[in-house]
């Protein structure tokens, strides 16, 4: 999964036992009767926010039309998942409008931190996502607070 977070594109490994990859994993996944593995990823705009990790017991790449389908499924899961990954702390169901507003800030501070630190759209979103996380805050705290220029990035000590 690591792979698909790091290049934002889906990674397939048809055949674990091929693959040297991870061995410590191939060892425990071949325990488990893990043939294959197939990772999509979960894009919030041009940031990777996870991913999606099929398995399958038979080595063997995925046709077509099951690629399709995994790509199809991660897009359709990913706004929703990293919706709810924003405001978890927050005890109030969204409505339509709180829920694109909410989205829209994150945007803005995501190309925001992406200028200041002159960032990839991933590596702006991450670095929000690390300073939610190591402050004890929400990444839609830290997005407002970057979009009403009460935090800035590129003046944040190394």
């Amino acid at each position: 999964m690591f792979d698909a977070f790091a290049s934002s594109s889906a990674v397939s490994v048809p055949d674990l036992s091929d693959s040297q990859r991870w061995p410590a994993f191939n060892r425990s996944a071949a325990e488990l009767g893990v043939g294959a593995i197939f990772v999509f990823p979960l894009m919030l705009g041009a940031a990777c926010t996870g991913g999606v990790t099929c398995y399958r017991t038979t080595p063997g790449p995925l046709d077509d039309d099951a690629i399709e389908v995994g790509a199809a499924l991660s897009h359709a899961i990913a706004s929703p998942a990293s919706l709810q990954a924003i405001v978890l702390a927050q005890d109030e169901p969204l409505d339509d409008h709180t829920s694109l507003e909410l989205r829209r800030e994150v945007y803005q501070a995501t190309g925001m931190v992406l200028w200041q630190l002159n960032l990839t759209a991933t590596d702006a979103f991450s670095r929000i996502r690390a300073y939610a996380f190591s402050s004890g805050s929400t990444v839609q705290e830290i997005a407002h607070d970057v979009v009403s220029r009460r935090l800035n990035f590129a003046e944040l000590p190394e």
